[in-house]
């Protein structure tokens, strides 16, 4: 439901669109929808502005950041950075007309992290690759736990991949040449 109606599982959606999750010890942070960028499209601007109702928007790090471009998943540190906590650069300017939806995580504790990028093992067999966060093995708590696009595509937990120990599994072997973007709350 919407409007400060509990939606289930400790999640709670404000009349402003704010998502909040509450864990074992209270609230870990909120999503925002981050105001529309695309009407800024030019072509040749890469920087711009993050606000929430028009408002400037802080983002503590850029793990925290959550953008679509064009349908497209955009993988942090790879496609885009994060300025002085408050602007957006993307690597290549976004052409005119392409579509723009953002998500930021306001932590109250834990930021999301950035999985270690596996793309370099995609061969189109290997369907089992080792996660590492900041060079480091990490076992997920559950495969509902971790946001994972490949080629851009965020893909469905328990569907599309599982977890065994420290290991993503996925149902059908990612694409030889596909990227791969993870990002995890922890």
């Amino acid at each position: 439901a919407i409007g400060g109606v509990k939606a289930g599982n400790n999640i709670t959606i404000a009349s402003d669109g704010t998502i909040s999750a509450a864990g074992g010890q209270g609230s870990t942070g909120a999503f925002v929808i981050l105001d529309d960028l695309a009407g800024e499209f030019d072509g040749t601007k890469t920087q711009f502005e993050l606000k929430v109702n028009g408002n400037a928007q802080t983002v503590t790090t850029v793990a925290n950041l959550f953008i679509i471009l064009g349908g497209i998943l955009q993988p942090p540190q790879t496609a885009f950075t994060l300025i002085n906590e408050e602007q957006v650069r993307f690597v290549s300017p976004p052409p005119p007309g392409t579509t723009f939806s953002g998500r930021a995580f306001i932590p109250n504790g834990q930021s999301f992290q950035l999985i270690d990028d596996i793309s370099s093992q995609f061969n189109g067999v290997l369907t089992s690759f080792g996660l590492k966060v900041g060079g480091q093995v990490y076992q997920p708590a559950s495969p509902a736990s971790l946001f994972v696009a490949v080629g851009g595509i965020l893909q469905t937990p328990g569907v599309a991949y599982n977890i065994s120990g420290s290991n993503i599994v996925f149902t059908s072997a990612p694409p030889a040449g596909a990227t791969f973007n993870g990002q995890v709350l922890g």
